[in-house]
């Protein structure tokens, strides 16, 4: 595949995760809505997700040689950590700072604190720099509006000529 295929076969799939599918939820009011809200729900207990990879990653990613990850929406840290531990290099994203700190923390737990590098970016708004080896992007949805296309198609631009663009999501709208 050249490296032109394999950045239109990339853009080709965000476009495709992106289409809607139900409908966004409420409107973000003012600017760090995504930010309140999130943090509202970490902060409202001491683990939101269970800490284990999602099934698609491990599925998906099992076989590919290690290199560098970007994961957005990262959460408290599950498929980042479990990425380091099979080798990769991760750059893992949230706009939370509670679940940025969890993940960081669960990381240095698992001995893999060294290979995951945990920065805030509220998408709708910023976007890490450079390319990777991997984009994985696991059920970014949100309550609050999220330009959920836009941030897809920047996902996919980000992948790395042969890397791999992963999106998983849900089939509606979560409640």
């Amino acid at each position: 595949m050249t490296e032109e295929t394999a950045e239109q076969t990339a853009e080709q799939v965000a476009e495709r995760a992106a289409e809607p599918s139900g409908g966004p939820g409420p409107a973000a009011s003012e600017e760090g809505a995504a930010e309140e809200f999130w943090e509202a729900r970490y902060r409202a207990g001491e683990r939101l997700f269970s800490g284990e990879p999602n099934d698609a990653l491990r599925t998906e990613v099992a076989d590919l040689p290690p290199g560098r990850a970007l994961d957005l929406g990262c959460g408290e840290g599950g498929d980042a950590i479990w990425l380091a531990q099979r080798g990769w290099r991760v750059t893992a994203v949230d706009v939370s700072p509670t679940a940025l700190l969890r993940g960081a923390r669960n990381a240095r737990a698992a001995g893999v604190g060294d290979l995951v590098d945990w920065h805030r970016h509220d998408l709708a708004r910023s976007f890490p720099t450079g390319t990777f080896d991997l984009v994985s992007a696991h059920f970014l949805h949100s309550p609050v509006e999220l330009p959920r296309g836009q941030i897809l198609r920047t996902a996919a631009a980000a992948v790395a000529p042969g890397g791999t663009l992963l999106i998983v999501g849900h089939a509606g709208w979560p409640s």
